[in-house]
């Protein structure tokens, strides 16, 4: 902990009474001493459990999905890359992931650390060199289960830098950010499993090759309980991982399982099938990651993943509970994670689509319960099991009532598909605003296009030095920017003809979502969000005009007779579009209510594209643990096209993930063309006016200090976690 975020915690400790400060600080006592005494015990013995339980239930036929739209050209590269282990995530590169990883280093830092495991004995024996011996045997009998030939992965190292997590180590004491370069959110990000459920797709449109991709779900999942003992290792540390890995497991075997006539996912391998996906389910609930007022993504994924999981297990009386109550805090999610107007309070639009993805598809899930004798569960329930489950006559579910779920619920269910199909751009890439790590809960569909090796290496300063697979010389680009699939998902529950057509590309992920509903549809009309709080303009000394000529940037004339202007003021989000122009303005507060975990100081700050074009652009993420400079340049106000009063952050940063709760955001006025905002912080006061003529946009600033009109025109951008540009 540095010295700003300790003596923040400090300052806020001393301001609370002594009553409160003596209960966190035995709390804190108790939990540590807890821990101890579970992490000498985890040390010494087999964790994995016996539940006895299967997986029973199914929502997916394969038969309903709609894969007419999957670029074969591009499923064919992507299978084969996944077919031999080769895994582009947050800025690798397409690298084969085993435990004899030669790694390209991150900013030229590098570890070697892999264990070098050139021989994977009959018997098990290799085991020994990564896994403590309580947890060897147990492993060596999962080890027979796996096809032989099959290569192992490595599913604790960090692919980019070459760091290694150990799994001799127990899951709370994993070294997370304090090794420069080494990056824990790669062994999370493949550990997650979902090139899983897209490889069970591409087996729809590549039925040759069905059962050989069956039995590559199948060594995989072996593979990953065989090397990861539960509560060891990195890919335990983080619940909210744990929650969509046991999703996209649970997803890909559902499509698999239909089509699988060979009985490749033979008794045996459903046997211990039941017991991992239980396990998922008791790590979740004993370590969910719940904070009183500071609930964010993380719960809200801890959360999906026990729904997801009690609702494929058979049921009994735990697995029951554990349905009840991830019903009840999705409900509890959606009230505290989601505005009215449909935008999320991580005021990140990228986070955006995390969380409504995980809410898109839980929320379906739950209408394909419904109709099955998992119904029953959530009138026979014991609330006592878990701790804050409520009694049936207390939660916000209602049985009697078709829709299920409170009507405010769907509202903003609906209302956050509207939100990214409006923030959406003619290039289809959405503004970025706040963090973007490249989250995502499923991937069905892909989304990207293909370059060259040597392009991807100019175009991006991480992959310096990359050469790719020798004998593939095509490099296909992730576009994370690309968010239809989510509107495409929204449609399958909302019958909404805008949804409809703008989503048409990606009918996959609306037929899962039909699938997992089975059918359950809510016909919805579009409401303008209305602003409601005006401030009194003002007049302040300094004042600069900054007029952008659209001849400078594009050679066509655009038409601004149609302009739109959309907006959600809770998250603070202003659109100016029609054909050829696009203008979104940001004035929002932090996110999570004031803590900023991933919030960036672009107050007032803009996005500009003519016809299709990135004029100026936000910067993006890049990184966030790995290299702490970096996260900080990348989320400063220098970054931004914002304004620098005193050379200073608007919000001074605490930690990487928290910042002063300093800066207040408002509208003054605003028309068809115009708007004009205000922002205040510590001693200053900042008016920003943009003005949209047929030829150009006039920016007028005003300020009660001398200040600086920052741009960013692609100086610092990353367009993907882990991914930077070269300018």
């Amino acid at each position: 902990m540095d010295y700003v975020s300790f003596s923040y915690k400090l300052r806020n400790l001393l301001k609370m009474p002594p009553s409160k400060v003596i209960k966190k600080v035995n709390n804190r006592i108790n939990r540590k001493i807890i821990d101890k005494i579970n992490e000498k015990n985890d040390l010494k013995r087999d964790t994995h459990f016996e539940s006895n339980l299967r997986v029973s239930y199914s929502f997916i036929d394969y038969r309903l999905l709609d894969a007419s739209k999957i670029d074969l050209k591009v499923a064919e590269y992507l299978l084969d890359m996944y077919l031999n282990h080769y895994f582009d995530l947050l800025g690798s590169g397409y690298v084969r992931v085993d435990y004899n990883i030669e790694p390209l280093g991150v900013e030229r830092i590098r570890y070697n650390m892999s264990p070098k495991i050139n021989e994977f004995d009959y018997e098990g024996k290799w085991l020994s060199k990564i896994l403590l011996m309580s947890h060897v045997n147990y492993s060596k009998n999962i080890w027979k289960m796996i096809s032989r030939g099959y290569t192992p992965i490595d599913w604790n190292i960090d692919f980019k830098s070459g760091f290694r997590y150990s799994q001799k180590v127990w899951y709370k004491r994993q070294p997370i950010g304090k090794f420069k370069g080494a990056d824990i959110k790669i062994p999370w990000e493949i550990s997650r499993m979902q090139h899983l459920p897209q490889i069970a797709a591409f087996s729809l449109v590549f039925t040759e090759k069905r059962d050989r991709i069956i039995n590559e779900f199948k060594n995989e999942v072996l593979d990953f309980s065989m090397a990861n003992p539960i509560r060891m290792g990195a890919n335990w540390a983080c619940t909210m991982d744990v929650g969509i890995r046991a999703s996209n497991i649970l997803i890909a075997h559902d499509i698999l399982k239909g089509m699988d006539e060979n009985n490749i996912l033979d008794d045996e391998f459903e046997e211990f099938f039941g017991n991992f996906i239980y396990e998922h389910g008791e790590f979740i609930i004993h370590n969910l990651e719940w904070g009183d007022g500071k609930n964010n993504n993380h719960y809200m994924s801890d959360i999906c993943g026990l729904l997801f999981i009690s609702s494929y297990l058979e049921r009994n009386e735990t697995v029951d509970s554990w349905l009840a109550f991830s019903i009840q805090e999705l409900i509890n999610c959606m009230e505290g994670q989601f505005y009215d107007d449909g935008g999320n309070f991580e005021s990140s639009t990228s986070y955006h689509r995390l969380s409504s993805e995980l809410m898109i598809y839980s929320t379906a899930l739950i209408y394909g319960i419904l109709k099955t004798d998992k119904r029953k569960a959530l009138k026979e329930y014991n609330y006592n099991l878990v701790k804050r489950l409520l009694p049936l006559d207390k939660q916000k579910f209602n049985l009697n009532n078709e829709r299920f779920f409170p009507d405010w619920y769907l509202d903003r269910l609906f209302r956050a598909g509207l939100f990214t199909m409006d923030i959406t751009k003619e290039n289809g890439r959405i503004p970025q605003i706040g963090d973007n790590d490249s989250g995502r809960f499923f991937k069905f569909s892909p989304a990207g296009e293909f370059i060259t090796i040597d392009y991807a290496a100019e175009k991006y300063k991480n992959l310096e030095g990359y050469k790719g697979r020798k004998e593939i010389q095509e490099y296909f680009d992730e576009d994370v920017l690309n968010h239809s699939s989510l509107i495409s998902a929204v449609n399958g529950i909302f019958d909404f003809n805008e949804f409809e057509n703008f989503a048409a590309n990606y009918p996959l992920e609306k037929s899962v979502i039909e699938n997992l509903a089975k059918g359950f549809k809510i016909k919805k009309e579009y409401k303008e969000n209305k602003i409601n709080t005006l401030e009194e303009d003002l007049k302040l000394k300094y004042n600069k005009k900054t007029v952008i000529e659209f001849k400078d940037y594009v050679d066509k004339e655009i038409n601004t007779d149609n302009l739109e202007f959309i907006s959600y003021p809770f998250f603070g989000l202003y659109i100016f579009k029609c054909k050829g122009f696009y203008l979104s303005i940001f004035a929002g507060g932090n996110g999570q209510n004031g803590t900023g975990g991933h919030s960036h100081n672009d107050k007032l700050s803009f996005e500009l594209n003519l016809c299709g074009k990135d004029v100026f652009v936000d910067p993006g993420t890049y990184l966030y643990t790995p290299i702490s400079e970096r996260r900080n340049e990348f989320r400063s106000v220098k970054a931004h096209n914002a304004l620098i009063v005193d050379g200073k952050e608007q919000n001074e940063f605490i930690s990487l993930f928290s910042m002063k709760d300093e800066t207040r955001c408002s509208i003054i006025e605003y028309g068809k063309n115009f708007i004009k905002l205000k922002l205040s912080y510590r001693d200053v006061v900042i008016i920003r006016g943009f003005k949209i003529l047929p030829d150009k946009l006039i920016i007028n600033d005003f300020c009660n200090k001398e200040f600086e009109v920052n741009f960013n025109r692609g100086e610092r951008y990353s367009n993907g976690y882990g991914k930077v540009s070269r300018k």
